[in-house]
């Protein structure tokens, strides 16, 4: 399931480059609206409910997006489609973490988080493939979409009767429980992610950085991470134990230095794995097949290094040398990727700045949440 919610984000933005720029973009942003505006409110959900239904749950949240985007008559459908499918998969990437986490110790934990980050790279670089080859096919694009139904059906059995439960509230009542949730502090964040990745996608693309809309935008996002801020802040219709937002890891210097460089890990990460495709599609000419051959330089070496960074991170317990050796590589893969103009020779350059760069983001994975 991992694998079909990566692979899709992937698939759709095959699928859709022969429709207007408006709606295109339109559909990536609400993908991302979806999954970035539950992050708060899933976290928290898996503190009180049972992982594996709740994982379950996300996952039919997800093939529901999924069948209602194959089916969807219209642009407006598939945009719905989307959010939901965007909210499904991160709760299930939640969920993966957390049941991952819970059932393995501290040194198995980053070998087996590890391959999560392979999925995820195996899946970067198919899902335009297989979305390509869809839009090409008889099948049509609507079956880049149906897919996920058909492999969800068939590893049911797997997380219906082999995943085991965690229930962090066990004896409580599921009355007490709901009454834990932070019903204010989750409007509030979600309306001021919602508001903010609206703004910055939006602006300078569709609308102007100084239009009405999108300093409207900019303005509403501002208040309510203000509003929100102060509501966590003093526990304002909620209470210090039952706040959606860690307020506590604030003080701890090391979770915030490391949310940063997670941040900066992921935003050097995912530009080239999103704009090289694009380059080549537009520079280049190439079709969707051909511009994700172009990412395999990068996904392979992306792919080896979350492996053995893994599995040698369990293995020593350090973490701080991933970051520091990373980041190293992440400068100067930046600066090569700013040399490049649509004229650049396509070999050897551009697979030596892909390569440098998920190097990068293997050396810093989903293990960065790990401390010994």
């Amino acid at each position: 399931m991992a694998f079909s919610w990566v692979s899709t984000s992937q698939i759709s933005r095959s699928v859709w480059w022969k429709l207007c720029e408006t709606k295109q973009r339109t559909d990536i942003i609400r993908f991302l609206l979806g999954g970035a505006a539950v992050v708060l409110p899933f976290g928290k959900l898996y503190g009180l409910f049972d992982a594996k239904w709740l994982y379950i749950t996300s996952s039919a949240l997800f093939n529901i997006g999924s069948a209602l985007c194959g089916a969807a008559p219209n642009m407006d459908a598939l945009i719905v489609g989307r959010v939901l499918a965007g909210m499904g998969g991160n709760g299930m990437y939640l969920g993966v973490m957390t049941l991952l986490s819970v059932n393995t110790s501290d040194r198995e934990r980053p070998g087996y988080l590890s391959f999560v980050g392979l999925v995820w790279g195996i899946g970067t670089v198919l899902g335009p493939v297989v979305g390509g080859a869809f839009v090409e096919s008889p099948a049509t694009w609507r079956w880049a979409f149906y897919i996920n139904l058909c492999v969800s059906g068939l590893f049911a059995p797997v997380y219906l009767l082999w995943i085991p439960s965690f229930k962090p509230r066990t004896g409580t009542k599921m009355l007490g429980v709901l009454g834990e949730f932070d019903i204010v502090g989750t409007v509030l964040s979600i309306g001021a992610i919602m508001t903010l990745i609206m703004a910055i996608n939006l602006g300078g693309a569709l609308y102007a950085w100084n239009s009405g809309r999108t300093i409207a935008l900019f303005v509403v996002s501002l208040v309510l991470f203000v509003s929100f801020g102060v509501q966590q802040g003093f526990s304002i219709f909620t209470s210090p134990t039952s706040r959606i937002f860690p307020v506590q890891f604030l003080k701890n210097w090391n979770a915030v230095l490391l949310f940063a460089c997670a941040a900066a890990v992921n935003t050097s990460g995912f530009i080239p794995i999103y704009y090289v495709p694009l380059y080549f599609q537009f520079a280049r000419g190439d079709n969707a097949i051909e511009a994700a051959v172009r990412l395999l330089p990068l996904i392979f070496v992306l792919s080896a290094a979350i492996l053995a960074n893994g599995h040698l991170m369990g293995r020593f317990s350090y973490f701080q040398p991933w970051y520091i050796f990373g980041s190293v590589l992440t400068l100067i893969g930046a600066v090569l990727l700013c040399k490049g103009h649509p004229s650049t020779a396509v070999h050897p350059y551009s697979q030596l700045h892909c390569c440098l760069i998920s190097l990068e983001l293997g050396t810093n994975p989903e293990q960065r949440e790990f401390r010994p």
